[in-house]
């Protein structure tokens, strides 16, 4: 893919998180962002020195199942998201509602996807991502 195709890839995942968030901000569910773009470059670890990309370290670490994650080319982003609840303490909402945001972000567009279906509960659920 070239850089302007990636560009435009960009840019209509943004546009869907901007709808996505507003669905989510409209169900009074508070966003906490993670990683919306990772680095693919080289850093040293800080316990042994040995060179390794963000993604290495992540699949090592056994947080990630791929060397080729949407994060590196701009197309996912991490989402934690908080509610009140019925006795007004701040909780992280259920992975029943975070399966119903997840359908509402594939719904956006087929290229979309969310990374925990029903019934398993293996995926990352903060996963919000762009197939291309």
């Amino acid at each position: 893919m070239n850089i302007e195709q990636l560009v435009k890839e960009q840019n209509e995942f943004m546009d869907d998180f901007a709808q996505l968030s507003v669905y989510i901000t409209k169900q009074s569910i508070y966003k906490c962002p993670g990683e919306l773009r990772r680095s693919n470059d080289k850093l040293p670890c800080p316990h042994c020195g040995e060179l390794s990309t963000r993604q290495e370290q992540l699949v090592a670490a056994g947080r990630s199942w791929t060397l080729q994650s949407m994060h590196l080319d701009g197309l996912a982003i991490d989402l934690t998201l908080f509610k009140y609840d019925e006795d007004g303490t701040f909780v992280q909402i259920s992975t029943e509602e975070y399966v119903e945001i997840g359908r509402y972000w594939e719904l956006l567009n087929a290229t979309n996807e969310h990374s925990l279906k029903r019934g398993d509960d293996s995926k990352d659920i903060y996963h919000f991502g762009r197939r291309i």
